[in-house]
């Protein structure tokens, strides 16, 4: 089976997606999806409409934007190599139109550095990503909470949230709408 990959639940068309992770013991750079309108859901691959597309990776996080209506997927970081210093910074958006999928590289400036095994959350009352935590290419850990402001012009920005937990990477967080934070 596929591990390290980054996943994501595509809201507008009810599927799951995948993009990336080991598969068989090597890196992968294919986008799969998961029906789950069929009685039988199955995997199957897709194959996005434009040459350019991230390549393979592990560790590297999606975020489902919903964007004004034209859904898409923003996906930051992970591995692109065995090597830690092959720890990146990229992020790419996955426009949603099935059929029609496409990958397109944002560069926005101002940033993470490159991090693998962050955790990551969508904020609907601010329409923002948070992520928090990963692994460095030089191989140390962090703490650190950055917000992606998602609609027409995301922007990163590094934010300093009293009482963060410890340094660490490949942990998960969720969304509590009730208490209006991430855990």
């Amino acid at each position: 089976g596929m591990v390290h990959a980054a996943e994501a639940y595509d809201v507008a068309n009810n599927r799951m997606l995948a993009f990336g992770g080991i598969l068989e013991g090597v890196l992968d750079g294919r986008l799969w999806q998961l029906d789950l309108a069929s009685p039988v859901a199955a995997w199957s691959e897709v194959q996005p409409a434009t040459a350019s597309r991230p390549g393979p990776r592990r560790g590297a996080r999606f975020v489902y934007d919903p964007n004004g209506g034209n859904p898409r997927l923003l996906m930051f970081g992970g591995w692109k190599g065995s090597l830690a210093t092959s720890i990146c910074d990229e992020l790419w958006e996955l426009s949603l139109t099935p059929g029609l999928e496409s990958w397109n590289q944002l560069f926005l400036g101002g940033g993470p550095p490159a991090l693998a095994d962050a955790s990551v959350v969508y904020h609907p009352a601010s329409n923002a990503a948070f992520f928090h935590g990963g692994q460095l290419a030089s191989g140390g850990y962090v703490n650190s909470t950055w917000r992606l402001t998602l609609g027409a012009s995301p922007a990163w920005a590094l934010l300093s949230p009293a009482g963060a937990p410890p340094a660490r990477f490949a942990h998960s967080a969720v969304f509590d709408p009730i208490g209006d934070r991430m855990i």
